[in-house]
């Protein structure tokens, strides 16, 4: 099993390479359950004795959760204005996380850019965090 550091990943929006980047987290998929317990469910059995109804589940709706990345923010590179230019924009826009140097692994998946934060700290890197939640699947590429 490879061990790798997170150096290197890189981030597409509509074929758009995302540069300087220093920090990606997420998305985070996630499923919603649906209670499907009735009253013949099955019964908890403790020690051979019938005990209380178990609770019974179903997976519910699927979110593919938020990605939300920071960079050093220029604001005269494409790739940043690009990113600006897409919060709020009512179409989703395809995105693509590069693990590593190949193919294999890739999530590939529509999102929405709904949000973007630039901070300029005193006599400290100025940065921007960039927030973009995912739509419909999550594709892993092979």
């Amino acid at each position: 099993m490879a061990k790798e550091k997170g150096d290197g990943v890189i981030l597409t929006v509509d074929s758009v390479t995302i540069g300087q980047v220093t920090d990606l987290s997420g998305p985070s998929p996630t499923v919603d359950t649906v209670e499907s317990t009735t009253h013949d469910s099955s019964l908890v059995n403790h020690s051979g004795v019938e005990g209380v109804i178990a609770r019974e589940f179903l997976a519910g709706l699927f979110d593919g959760g938020e990605l939300t990345i920071s960079i050093a923010y220029d604001p005269t590179l494409a790739s940043h204005i690009k990113l600006m230019d897409l919060v709020g924009d009512v179409d989703a826009h395809t995105c693509i996380i590069k693990w590593n140097a190949t193919a294999a692994g890739d999530w590939q998946f529509e999102a929405h850019v709904t949000g973007f934060t630039p901070t300029a700290p005193l006599g400290d890197l100025r940065t921007a965090d960039i927030t973009l939640k995912v739509t419909g699947v999550m594709d892993s590429l092979p």
